[in-house]
Protein backbone atom coordinates (compact mmCIF):
# COMPACT_ATOMS: atom_id res chain seq x y z
CA UNK A 1 0.00 0.00 0.00
CA UNK A 2 1.24 3.51 -1.03
CA UNK A 3 1.80 5.64 2.26
CA UNK A 4 0.87 9.63 1.89
CA UNK A 5 1.49 12.29 3.68
CA UNK A 6 0.06 15.54 3.71
CA UNK A 7 0.25 18.96 5.72
CA UNK A 8 -2.04 21.49 6.55
CA UNK A 9 -1.19 24.84 7.00
CA UNK A 10 -2.97 28.16 7.65
CA UNK A 11 -3.89 28.09 3.84
CA UNK A 12 -5.96 25.60 3.83
CA UNK A 13 -8.32 26.85 6.37
CA UNK A 14 -8.01 30.47 4.24
CA UNK A 15 -9.06 28.86 1.65
CA UNK A 16 -11.92 27.75 2.96
CA UNK A 17 -13.22 31.16 4.15
CA UNK A 18 -11.93 31.18 8.00
CA UNK A 19 -10.13 33.83 9.12
CA UNK A 20 -7.16 32.22 10.59
CA UNK A 21 -4.67 34.68 9.80
CA UNK A 22 -2.63 36.64 12.96
CA UNK A 23 -3.84 39.66 11.21
CA UNK A 24 -7.57 38.52 11.54
CA UNK A 25 -6.78 37.84 15.38
CA UNK A 26 -5.00 41.33 15.73
CA UNK A 27 -7.93 42.89 14.11
CA UNK A 28 -10.37 41.16 16.28
CA UNK A 29 -12.46 42.01 19.25
CA UNK A 30 -10.94 39.20 21.11
CA UNK A 31 -7.40 40.82 20.80
CA UNK A 32 -9.03 44.14 21.27
CA UNK A 33 -10.24 43.03 24.73
CA UNK A 34 -6.63 42.47 25.68
CA UNK A 35 -5.78 45.68 24.97
CA UNK A 36 -8.92 47.74 26.95
CA UNK A 37 -8.26 45.36 29.82
CA UNK A 38 -6.99 47.51 32.58
CA UNK A 39 -3.01 47.08 33.12
CA UNK A 40 -1.12 48.75 36.33
CA UNK A 41 1.95 47.12 35.05
CA UNK A 42 5.01 49.64 33.76
CA UNK A 43 5.15 49.16 29.99
CA UNK A 44 6.51 48.14 27.53
CA UNK A 45 3.58 46.37 27.06
CA UNK A 46 3.50 43.07 24.31
CA UNK A 47 -0.11 43.64 23.19
CA UNK A 48 0.42 47.08 22.28
CA UNK A 49 3.81 46.26 20.60
CA UNK A 50 1.67 44.29 18.40
CA UNK A 51 -1.23 46.04 17.70
CA UNK A 52 1.26 49.17 17.03
CA UNK A 53 3.18 47.06 14.53
CA UNK A 54 0.07 45.69 12.79
CA UNK A 55 -1.07 49.41 12.02
CA UNK A 56 2.46 50.48 10.80
CA UNK A 57 3.41 47.42 8.70
CA UNK A 58 -0.62 46.19 7.84
CA UNK A 59 0.50 42.60 8.39
CA UNK A 60 2.86 41.37 11.38
CA UNK A 61 4.04 37.46 12.22
CA UNK A 62 3.12 36.90 16.02
CA UNK A 63 5.98 34.47 16.57
CA UNK A 64 8.45 36.59 14.85
CA UNK A 65 7.76 39.56 17.22
CA UNK A 66 7.78 37.81 20.40
CA UNK A 67 11.12 36.36 19.71
CA UNK A 68 12.10 40.32 19.26
CA UNK A 69 10.01 41.47 22.21
CA UNK A 70 11.26 38.67 24.16
CA UNK A 71 15.17 39.63 23.80
CA UNK A 72 14.92 43.26 23.77
CA UNK A 73 11.80 44.90 25.44
CA UNK A 74 10.32 42.68 27.92
CA UNK A 75 10.01 43.21 31.49
CA UNK A 76 8.81 41.07 34.62
CA UNK A 77 5.49 41.14 33.34
CA UNK A 78 5.60 39.54 29.73
CA UNK A 79 4.99 36.15 30.36
CA UNK A 80 1.83 37.08 31.99
CA UNK A 81 1.22 38.56 28.91
CA UNK A 82 2.25 35.68 26.72
CA UNK A 83 -0.28 33.56 28.42
CA UNK A 84 -3.44 35.83 28.24
CA UNK A 85 -2.11 36.37 24.42
CA UNK A 86 -2.27 32.27 23.94
CA UNK A 87 -5.68 32.65 26.10
CA UNK A 88 -7.55 34.92 23.85
CA UNK A 89 -5.71 33.29 20.54
CA UNK A 90 -7.63 30.08 21.56
CA UNK A 91 -11.19 31.98 22.25
CA UNK A 92 -10.92 33.54 18.90
CA UNK A 93 -10.30 30.53 16.88
CA UNK A 94 -12.33 28.39 18.68
CA UNK A 95 -14.92 30.94 17.74
CA UNK A 96 -14.37 31.11 13.99
CA UNK A 97 -14.41 27.27 13.43
CA UNK A 98 -17.41 26.62 14.39
CA UNK A 99 -19.05 27.13 10.61
CA UNK A 100 -19.10 24.35 7.98
CA UNK A 101 -17.29 23.88 5.19
CA UNK A 102 -19.83 23.82 2.08
CA UNK A 103 -19.22 26.36 -0.56
CA UNK A 104 -16.78 24.87 -3.52
CA UNK A 105 -13.08 25.59 -2.96
CA UNK A 106 -10.24 24.09 -3.43
CA UNK A 107 -9.15 23.07 0.17
CA UNK A 108 -12.51 21.20 0.39
CA UNK A 109 -11.96 19.60 -3.02
CA UNK A 110 -8.75 18.31 -1.95
CA UNK A 111 -9.02 16.98 1.03
CA UNK A 112 -11.90 15.53 0.24
CA UNK A 113 -10.16 13.31 -2.69
CA UNK A 114 -7.66 12.18 0.29
CA UNK A 115 -10.28 10.51 1.74
CA UNK A 116 -9.83 6.42 0.48
CA UNK A 117 -9.31 3.16 1.85
CA UNK A 118 -6.20 2.46 -1.05
CA UNK A 119 -3.71 4.55 0.73
CA UNK A 120 -2.16 4.48 4.19
CA UNK A 121 -2.19 8.51 4.87
CA UNK A 122 -0.96 10.53 7.54
CA UNK A 123 -2.17 13.98 8.38
CA UNK A 124 0.42 16.50 10.17
CA UNK A 125 -1.82 19.55 10.68
CA UNK A 126 0.23 22.50 11.71
CA UNK A 127 -3.24 24.34 11.94
CA UNK A 128 -4.91 24.74 15.86
CA UNK A 129 -8.27 23.95 14.28
CA UNK A 130 -10.18 21.34 13.56
CA UNK A 131 -11.87 21.41 10.22
CA UNK A 132 -10.11 18.90 8.28
CA UNK A 133 -12.08 16.41 11.36
CA UNK A 134 -15.13 18.48 10.87
CA UNK A 135 -15.59 18.04 6.96
CA UNK A 136 -14.70 14.07 7.61
CA UNK A 137 -17.29 14.40 9.85
CA UNK A 138 -19.83 15.76 7.17
CA UNK A 139 -18.65 13.44 4.94
CA UNK A 140 -19.55 10.36 6.97
CA UNK A 141 -23.00 11.49 7.31
CA UNK A 142 -23.96 12.30 3.85
CA UNK A 143 -22.64 8.61 2.76
CA UNK A 144 -23.48 5.63 4.70
CA UNK A 145 -20.58 3.31 2.78
CA UNK A 146 -18.16 5.78 4.57
CA UNK A 147 -19.44 5.14 8.03
CA UNK A 148 -18.66 1.05 7.36
CA UNK A 149 -15.02 1.53 6.00
CA UNK A 150 -12.10 1.74 7.85
CA UNK A 151 -10.23 4.23 6.48
CA UNK A 152 -5.91 3.79 7.24
CA UNK A 153 -5.38 7.43 8.16
CA UNK A 154 -3.28 9.19 11.01
CA UNK A 155 -4.06 12.64 12.05
CA UNK A 156 -1.45 14.86 13.96
CA UNK A 157 -1.89 18.20 15.44
CA UNK A 158 1.60 19.32 15.91
CA UNK A 159 0.99 22.80 17.65
CA UNK A 160 -2.16 21.44 19.74
CA UNK A 161 -5.24 21.91 19.17
CA UNK A 162 -8.31 24.24 20.47
CA UNK A 163 -10.71 21.37 20.48
CA UNK A 164 -7.92 19.58 23.57
CA UNK A 165 -7.27 23.64 24.13
CA UNK A 166 -3.47 22.80 24.44
CA UNK A 167 -2.00 24.66 21.35
CA UNK A 168 1.50 25.20 21.01
CA UNK A 169 2.11 28.91 20.64
CA UNK A 170 5.52 30.38 19.95
CA UNK A 171 8.98 30.60 18.62
CA UNK A 172 11.54 27.98 16.98
CA UNK A 173 14.93 27.02 18.42
CA UNK A 174 16.38 29.69 15.74
CA UNK A 175 15.26 32.73 17.47
CA UNK A 176 17.00 34.25 20.21
CA UNK A 177 14.76 34.73 23.53
CA UNK A 178 15.36 36.78 26.98
CA UNK A 179 16.77 34.45 29.78
CA UNK A 180 13.58 32.85 31.67
CA UNK A 181 11.53 32.85 28.89
CA UNK A 182 11.98 29.58 28.02
CA UNK A 183 7.92 28.64 27.94
CA UNK A 184 7.67 30.79 25.11
CA UNK A 185 10.27 28.09 22.27
CA UNK A 186 7.61 25.66 20.82
CA UNK A 187 9.99 23.01 21.44
CA UNK A 188 9.44 23.10 25.29
CA UNK A 189 5.67 21.52 25.38
CA UNK A 190 5.80 19.70 21.45
CA UNK A 191 7.77 16.56 22.60
CA UNK A 192 7.10 14.40 19.76
CA UNK A 193 6.09 16.72 16.95
CA UNK A 194 9.68 17.03 15.23
CA UNK A 195 10.45 12.82 16.20
CA UNK A 196 6.54 12.68 13.91
CA UNK A 197 7.09 14.56 10.91
CA UNK A 198 11.20 13.23 10.70
CA UNK A 199 9.69 9.88 10.57
CA UNK A 200 7.17 10.50 8.26
CA UNK A 201 8.90 12.25 5.96
CA UNK A 202 11.20 9.45 5.51
CA UNK A 203 8.43 6.63 4.60
CA UNK A 204 5.98 8.16 2.66
CA UNK A 205 5.76 7.78 -1.69
CA UNK A 206 3.48 10.98 -1.82
CA UNK A 207 4.18 14.26 0.30
CA UNK A 208 1.44 16.78 -0.62
CA UNK A 209 1.91 20.41 0.90
CA UNK A 210 -1.60 22.58 1.18
CA UNK A 211 -1.28 26.07 2.97
CA UNK A 212 2.32 25.68 4.28
CA UNK A 213 4.57 28.33 2.89
CA UNK A 214 7.67 26.48 4.68
CA UNK A 215 8.75 29.82 6.14
CA UNK A 216 11.67 30.61 8.76
CA UNK A 217 9.37 29.46 11.98
CA UNK A 218 8.84 25.61 9.82
CA UNK A 219 12.79 25.25 8.92
CA UNK A 220 13.53 23.38 12.10
CA UNK A 221 10.96 20.55 10.95
CA UNK A 222 12.16 20.32 7.40
CA UNK A 223 15.78 21.62 6.58
CA UNK A 224 17.55 18.32 7.20
CA UNK A 225 14.50 16.06 4.90
CA UNK A 226 15.24 18.92 1.96
CA UNK A 227 18.61 18.94 2.33
CA UNK A 228 19.15 15.29 2.51
CA UNK A 229 17.22 14.99 -0.82
CA UNK A 230 18.67 17.43 -2.89
CA UNK A 231 21.86 15.44 -2.76
CA UNK A 232 21.10 11.93 -3.20
CA UNK A 233 17.85 10.32 -5.48
CA UNK A 234 15.04 9.79 -3.30
CA UNK A 235 11.98 9.52 -6.22
CA UNK A 236 9.50 11.26 -3.66
CA UNK A 237 6.74 12.98 -5.32
CA UNK A 238 6.36 16.15 -3.63
CA UNK A 239 2.92 18.32 -4.21
CA UNK A 240 2.78 21.85 -3.42
CA UNK A 241 -0.84 23.92 -3.26
CA UNK A 242 0.14 27.71 -3.49
CA UNK A 243 -1.56 30.87 -4.09
CA UNK A 244 -0.44 32.60 -7.05
CA UNK A 245 2.64 33.35 -8.86
CA UNK A 246 4.04 34.85 -5.49
CA UNK A 247 3.17 31.88 -3.40
CA UNK A 248 5.18 29.62 -5.88
CA UNK A 249 8.47 32.00 -6.23
CA UNK A 250 8.04 32.30 -2.24
CA UNK A 251 8.41 28.32 -2.15
CA UNK A 252 11.66 28.69 -4.04
CA UNK A 253 12.94 31.30 -2.03
CA UNK A 254 12.51 28.59 1.17
CA UNK A 255 14.14 25.54 -1.23
CA UNK A 256 16.85 27.71 -1.69
CA UNK A 257 17.33 28.38 2.19
CA UNK A 258 16.34 24.65 2.96
CA UNK A 259 18.92 22.90 0.41
CA UNK A 260 21.67 25.92 0.33
CA UNK A 261 20.73 27.07 -2.52
CA UNK A 262 20.91 23.83 -4.53
CA UNK A 263 17.24 24.00 -5.93
CA UNK A 264 18.29 22.03 -9.06
CA UNK A 265 19.36 19.31 -7.31
CA UNK A 266 16.83 18.67 -5.28
CA UNK A 267 14.34 18.77 -8.46
CA UNK A 268 16.87 16.15 -10.40
CA UNK A 269 16.02 14.32 -7.62
CA UNK A 270 12.21 14.48 -6.72
CA UNK A 271 9.34 14.58 -8.79
CA UNK A 272 7.67 17.96 -8.20
CA UNK A 273 4.30 19.04 -8.95
CA UNK A 274 2.87 22.49 -8.47
CA UNK A 275 -0.99 23.46 -8.30
CA UNK A 276 -1.89 26.99 -8.25
CA UNK A 277 -5.39 27.25 -5.86
CA UNK A 278 -5.94 31.59 -6.21
CA UNK A 279 -8.91 31.84 -8.24
CA UNK A 280 -8.73 32.01 -12.33
CA UNK A 281 -6.54 34.22 -13.96
CA UNK A 282 -5.29 34.82 -17.41
CA UNK A 283 -2.95 32.00 -17.17
CA UNK A 284 -3.98 29.57 -14.60
CA UNK A 285 -1.35 26.86 -13.87
CA UNK A 286 -0.66 23.09 -12.27
CA UNK A 287 2.97 22.36 -13.68
CA UNK A 288 5.20 19.22 -13.29
CA UNK A 289 8.30 20.22 -12.34
CA UNK A 290 11.60 17.90 -12.42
Amino acid sequence: MKQKLIFIGNGFDLNLGLKTSYKDFLNSSFFEELLNTPNANPGPHLTKELKKNNEEKNWVDIEIELSKFSKNKANEHFLSEYRDLCRKLTEYIESIQKCTHTEPSPALEFITSQYNVNNKTTIINFNYTNTVQNIFQEMRKKSPTLNTQKIPMEHYHIHGSVKNNDIIFGVDDKHEIGERHIEIRKSTFNDKGGRIIKKSLRSADDIYFFGLSLGETDHMYFRDFFEGISKKESDKRIHFYHYGRSGRLDLHNQFEALTNRNVTALKSNNEFFFKDVSPKTEHPHSTHSN
